[in-house]
């Protein structure tokens, strides 16, 4: 039985009186998500790599904190990520100039511009975070072959 399985089995069985132990498990991340702190093998690498953030919610709101960055000098000429999705791109600015964008626009232009975009760690080579107990630490040089 997993540690995690025995603190749930205990809370159903005591309730609030129960102290969860923490886990000893180690797991591995790729990089740290720089609002929540949480590990993270997935989400969305800001300016090639000098921001992360782990969740859509989390994005959403940087990206409406970053508008004017992600908005600053985009014109309908700017080469595109994906150019099959030109008419959606030239919507979503419209909706911008007149300050009428959703979080959702936003963060389709942040893509769309290279502002933003979203991928995939899993490879051991790319992990530069551990979580021991619930502390997310560095791994150090000698397992990490990408920046922390």
């Amino acid at each position: 039985m997993k540690l995690q399985e025995f603190n749930e089995m205990m809370k159903e069985s005591l309730g609030d009186r129960v102290i969860n132990i923490p886990s000893t498990e180690t797991e591995y991340f790729a990089h740290k998500c720089n609002v929540s702190g949480d590990g993270m093998n997935d989400g969305w690498c800001w300016y090639d790599g000098a921001f992360y953030t782990s969740t859509l919610e989390i994005t959403l709101k940087e990206c409406r904190k970053d508008r004017e960055n992600i908005l600053y000098d985009i014109d309908e000429d700017v080469k595109l990520q994906d150019e099959s999705e030109y008419n959606e791109f030239i919507e979503a600015l419209k909706r911008a100039k007149s300050n009428t964008e959703t979080d959702d626009d936003l963060l389709f232009i942040a893509y769309q511009t290279g502002y933003l975009y979203y991928t995939e760690w899993y490879e051991d080579d790319f992990m530069n975070y551990k979580l021991v107990g619930d502390k997310l630490s560095p791994i150090g040089d000698e397992k990490s072959t990408q920046w922390s």
